[in-house]
Order: C-alpha cells, then structure tokens, then sequence
C-alpha cells in the first residue's frame, strides 16, 4: 500500500490517498476538487471509497463532490447526530463549499473493512467530536484530529469533551503495537511530489505511538 497526501485549503488539513492497485480510498477530503482529480489523474486510478474521520467541515468539504462521482462515502454511525448538533463547525453553513453528501455506509467501532485491497480496522476514538473514529490499516493509524505529535484535538467545540478524548487516546497507546505509524489531521508531511503546477506527497507518518505514549502533554493534564 502507498499513501499519498494533500494539503487542503481551509485549516491546512490533511487528505490522505491510500493505493494498493485497485483503486483508491481517499482519508478527509479536505483538498480542493481540482488538487484530488489532479492526484488521481496522476495516479491513474479513480477514487472509489471516502473514509471520514469527523465531520467538521475542514476534513469533509469536497466529499459530495467525490460522491457526485461515484465513490461511496463511509463514517461513524453518529456523523449526522454531529453535523445537526453543530452546522456552524461543519459544511452546512459555509458559501462556497460543496452540497452536503449522505452516508453510503455508517460504521461502528471495531469493525473491518476491506476496500480496494486494503484491509482496515475502525476504532471509535471520541472527545474531539463525538463521532470521532481512526482507521488502522496494517501499521499505519489515520487518526484526523484525535492525536497529534506531542498534541491533540480541540475539545472545545460542541460534542468535544476533554477526559472522553483521553480515554480514546489511552485506549489507542492500549491496544496498539507502540511501533504502529500515526498520520493525523494537520501535521505537515514529508516527501513533496510535483505534478505540473501542483503539488503532493507520498508521505511519511507524523509520529508513532510509542513517542506519543512518552511525551504527549494530554497524559499530564486534568
């Protein structure tokens, strides 16, 4: 499998491709139209699947656009109960963004899903918003903005709460292998691609969760 990225236009949010040959799984569409048609283009694949981490409107602002072209659109069983709960942090209430999309699949925690050959596990992580979820596929843990390197998500906005997200995070130093790669929602990646006038990654992780479990500020605070 190869991982590629994009940085979207909103809050510098990550998109993250995922290729293993048949197809592709795009990670928070938050990249502009024009950079992810470019990518797949480059890539020469079509995107077939949307995986969704949260439903704030910085990691989902081109989903409707990536449906309206075929790709189904997955996310936690309680996306919508968020989007409802606070439109002002999400898509419904901004001019200029794609029209709002419907879930083609909604999934629990603990479930496997195997999409265009690659093979990946959800794992419900609220706190940053109560539809929070990360995708482990292999080694590599896409975790939107529930883990950063040496930081975490905002807890601030409606549905967020600061001691259910540190309990998704103990339970991820918990379960997984300390050697498992993390690739979160903001932090800039590494290994820049050129394609005509655009620009992407085939990236590298921003941390682990070995170095997360000895030196993320969230385990010192109250």
């Amino acid at each position: 499998m190869k991982i590629y990225s994009l940085r979207g236009f909103y809050l510098a949010e990550n998109t993250y491709i995922l290729s293993a040959g048949e197809g592709l799984v795009v990670i928070d569409p938050g990249a502009h139209p024009d950079f992810l048609d470019d990518a797949f283009a480059f890539l020469g694949e079509k995107c077939r699947y949307v995986l969704l981490t949260h439903a704030h409107f910085d990691h989902d602002c081109s989903v409707a656009y990536l449906q309206q072209k075929g790709a189904k659109v997955i996310c936690h069983k309680n996306h919508n109960d968020v989007i409802e709960k606070c439109s002002m942090i999400n898509f419904g209430s901004y001019p200029g963004l794609n029209l709002p999309y419907t879930a083609d699949i909604m999934i629990e925690d603990d479930e496997t899903l195997s999409l265009c050959g690659i093979d990946i596990q959800t794992i419900y992580t609220p706190g940053h918003s109560a539809d929070g979820v990360c995708y482990l596929a292999g080694k590599h843990l896409f975790c939107g903005d529930t883990l950063f390197k040496l930081g975490y998500g905002a807890t601030h906005f409606p549905t967020g709460d600061f001691y259910t997200l540190k309990k998704s995070i103990y339970r991820l130093i918990n379960e997984l292998d300390s050697k498992t790669l993390v690739y979160d929602g903001h932090s800039k990646p590494k290994g820049e691609i050129q394609n005509g006038n655009r620009h992407f990654l085939l990236c590298e992780h921003s941390t682990t969760i070995e170095y997360e479990t000895e030196n993320n500020p969230i385990f010192y605070e109250d």
